[in-house]
C-alpha cells in the first residue's frame, strides 16, 4: 500500500499586536491541510477570528485526521505527518502527550489536544513525523500555507 502523506498549517495574521501578546478577537485565523495518497490529494481549509496559530495548527492536524478515520480507503496505510509546528509534533514524538492527558494539568489548547488524543492513539501504530522548515522548498508545506492565506484573504 502507498504511503499517506499529510501536509498541514495553522496560520494567523495578528493585526498589530506587540510580540508575546495576546491575539485580538478579529485577527484572521486559518488552517489547511493537504493528504497526499501517491495517486490524489485531498484537501481542506478554514477560518476562525481571533484564534492563535496554535491553535489553528492542531486544528489542521485533527481536521486531517478526522478525514483520514472517515474514508476506508486511508485507513491502515503508513502515514507521515508533515509539519512545520515544533509545537504540534513535539508532543505526539515525545511522549508528552500521553502524560498530558494523564495529568488533566490546564495548558493552552487543551481541549483541542483532547480532541486530537484518540485520533492520534487510533493513529499511531501506522504515523511517523516529519519537520520541515516552514515557507521553504517544500511543495506540501507551501501548499497548504497558500490555502490558508486564501481562507484568510476571502474575510478581509
Amino acid at each position: 500500500m502507498n504511503e499517506i502523506v499529510i501536509y498541514t498549517d495553522g496560520g494567523n495574521r495578528n493585526t498589530g499586536n506587540k510580540l508575546g501578546q495576546h491575539v485580538n478577537a478579529k485577527d484572521l485565523s486559518a488552517w489547511a491541510y493537504v493528504i497526499d495518497d501517491g495517486s490524489k490529494q485531498i484537501s481542506a481549509s478554514g477560518f476562525q477570528l481571533g484564534a492563535t496559530n496554535n491553535a489553528m495548527e492542531l486544528t489542521a492536524v485533527g481536521s486531517a485526521f478526522r478525514k483520514i478515520l472517515s474514508n476506508s480507503d486511508l485507513q491502515r496505510r503508513p502515514i507521515t505527518l508533515v509539519s512545520d509546528s515544533h509545537y504540534v509534533l513535539d508532543p505526539m514524538t515525545k511522549g508528552w502527550l500521553h502524560n498530558w492527558m494523564k495529568t488533566k494539568k490546564e495548558r493552552p489548547n487543551l481541549l483541542l489536544w483532547q480532541t486530537l488524543y484518540p485520533m492520534y492513539l487510533e493513529l499511531n501504530p501506522y504515523l511517523s513525523f516529519k519537520w520541515v522548515k516552514g515557507h521553504l522548498k517544500t511543495k506540501g508545506n507551501l501548499q497548504v500555507d497558500h490555502l490558508l492565506n486564501q481562507e484568510m484573504d476571502k474575510h478581509l
